[in-house]
């Protein structure tokens, strides 16, 4: 038995290409809606305390070995016993 042919399709009309979309903007790291201190107040935060501490460990030095300064009185006096 032959083939039975199929009857031919008609052919489609084209379509209309499709509308470009608008490229989307990128995210940039700066335009973030997280809140956060900014790294230049940590830093500044973080240098004052470091600066506080080294001037109260110099003067905590002078005062036990040299009897001058801030904690002259109070170190000497308990170093004498």
């Amino acid at each position: 038995m032959a083939a039975k042919r199929r009857p031919k399709k008609k052919a489609k009309p084209a379509k209309a290409p499709k509308k470009a979309k608008p490229a989307k903007a990128k995210k940039s790291v700066e335009a973030s809606d997280k809140p956060g201190m900014p790294i230049e107040g940590a830093l500044s935060i973080v240098t004052a305390l470091l600066l506080v501490t080294a001037v109260v460990l110099v003067k905590y030095e002078h005062g036990v070995h040299y009897a001058e300064g801030m904690f002259a009185d109070k170190y000497q006096a308990s170093a004498s016993k």
